[in-house]
């Protein structure tokens, strides 16, 4: 018989569940796929509790506006954590339009979020949020045998799920976003942390955007860092603490 975890985040007794494997057992695709959704699942818990979220490094993102697209940027490779705990890797170039969402990569794992065109008349100011989130997509179709007598009519099945991002330009900056200062007093007294809960807005905001007051006027003004979060990455946090030791 077949042992399966159901939901291998939220198992019956609330307790994330892993396969176990004995001789003879027959697995189905079910329990396969759910033995990947529980190291999958217990990776981002990995993330959001011992390293946060943010943008670790790349990920720039400047005009390149033409007279056909006057509204249209770029976005640079690199690598980022959304607030879920997906981890996101940009390979190549993103051109991205402001103006009707419209991407264009060669990295076949970018995607554009379907969204009404940006124009003054849908803006209630003229600042927009060029954000990304992580998204899957499933590639490889194989037809499938035909279950029964039938000879016709074959299932098809895709066969790898291939890990993907999505790109959108919000007119209002997410609530993750919103400036916290740190209490350092609380960070150093004795006690016990608490642990952060799971946000529900997945968007990691890449840069702002001044929108012009015309849509033929090209964008000049993208801010990559007033509301971005950068997430160190343990290299770097040692070359810091390098620094300041030398400093100091």
């Amino acid at each position: 018989m077949s042992i399966t975890m159901g939901d291998p985040a939220r198992s019956d007794t609330g307790v994330p569940e892993r396969m176990r494997f004995y001789p003879k057992q027959l697995i189905h695709a079910a329990d396969l796929n759910d033995e990947q959704a529980y190291h999958r699942q217990k990776l981002r818990e990995h993330n959001r509790f011992l390293h946060g979220w943010g943008v670790v490094c790349g990920c720039d993102v400047r005009a390149v506006p033409s007279d056909e697209h006057p509204w249209r940027v770029r976005i640079g490779p690199g690598y980022l954590l959304t607030p879920q705990g997906d981890a996101v890797s940009i390979r190549a170039d993103v051109t991205f339009n402001l103006a009707n969402c419209l991407l264009a990569s060669a990295d076949p794992c970018a995607f554009a979020r379907p969204c009404p065109p940006v124009s003054r008349r849908t803006l209630a100011d003229d600042t927009v949020y060029l954000a990304i989130r992580y998204t899957e997509c499933e590639t490889r179709p194989v037809h499938t045998a035909p279950t029964g007598c039938s000879c016709s009519g074959a299932a098809c099945q895709y066969t790898r799920i291939r890990d993907a991002y999505e790109i959108c330009c919000l007119s209002a900056l997410p609530k993750t976003h919103a400036p916290v200062r740190p209490d350092c007093d609380e960070i150093f007294k004795a006690g016990i942390t608490e642990c952060p809960s799971c946000p529900d807005d997945p968007w990691v905001v890449l840069a702002t955007v001044r929108v012009p007051r015309s849509p033929r006027t090209p964008i000049d003004e993208v801010d990559p860092l007033s509301h971005r979060r950068s997430l160190h990455s343990t290299a770097l946090l040692k070359d810091m603490v390098s620094c300041l030791s030398e400093g100091g």
